[in-house]
């Protein structure tokens, strides 16, 4: 039932047309967007979402808490680099 719902479509704006696409792209497009905003839990979840799809596997709800020291060092450049400070 997830999975059906994930491929429902939904309309997504880009500029003055709109155009049909799933409810999975239009959440990954809608993360990506607020990541490259400067949102840092966006950042994180696109992260997340990357590792868990190449590997194949489902992200875990706790995900943010297993990014390696590596990825919060680049959560962290990106953060700082758009004006933003990370929360805790």
């Amino acid at each position: 039932m997830f999975e059906t719902a994930l491929n429902e479509t939904v309309g997504l704006r880009e500029g003055e047309k709109v155009r049909l696409v799933s409810k999975k792209e239009a959440l990954v497009r809608t993360v990506l967007q607020r990541a490259l905003q400067g949102d840092p839990k966006a950042f994180t979840n696109f992260i997340t979402f990357l590792r868990a799809t190449s590997a194949g596997m489902e992200a875990e709800p706790e995900a943010e808490e297993q990014l390696t020291p590596d990825e919060w060092q680049v959560v962290e450049h990106f953060v700082r680099r758009k004006g933003g400070q990370l929360k805790g």
